[in-house]
């Protein structure tokens, strides 16, 4: 319908002044994000070790903290009841929780990216199908 708002933005920019404005939009919007969250020129090894999380409760991820970190420096604006939103509090992340996360991986010989990210894709759209259904979705919290 014309002028309606989307139930839901599916983040799978890999640019993070990009990832940064979509999540402070769809904030003041009300919108809820899923974000895929990775670091340049790095993926997840280990796919048993990709989760699902809040991104205020995402901390094995250095990419998910420096784009916390990044809105939380960001000035944000005041609604009329004078409570301060809070930038990820509807933003899913899926990243992954391995130790030492996210070593290069990019131009190995014989080592693909491809399968990895789209793992963390086919994850993000799962995450967003039960969102959207009202379906439970099992988030866990960094082991920190």
């Amino acid at each position: 319908q014309q002028g309606r708002l989307p139930d839901m933005v599916l983040d799978c920019v890999g640019s993070s002044a990009t990832k940064k404005a979509l999540i402070e939009s769809a904030a003041k919007l009300g919108v809820r994000v899923v974000s895929v969250v990775a670091g340049p020129d790095a993926c997840a090894a280990d796919p048993s070790r990709v989760v699902v999380s809040s991104l205020a409760e995402a901390w094995s991820s250095p990419a998910a903290v420096d784009l916390r970190l990044s809105l939380e420096a960001r000035p944000r604006s005041e609604p009329s009841d004078g409570q301060a939103e809070d930038p990820f509090s509807a933003v899913d992340v899926v990243h992954s929780q391995e130790p030492g996360l996210w070593a290069k991986t990019a131009g190995i010989a014989g080592r693909s990216d491809a399968p990895r990210r789209l793992q963390m894709g086919v994850t993000a759209a799962a995450v967003a199908l039960l969102r959207v259904t009202g379906g439970n979705v099992p988030q866990q919290a960094d082991p920190c």
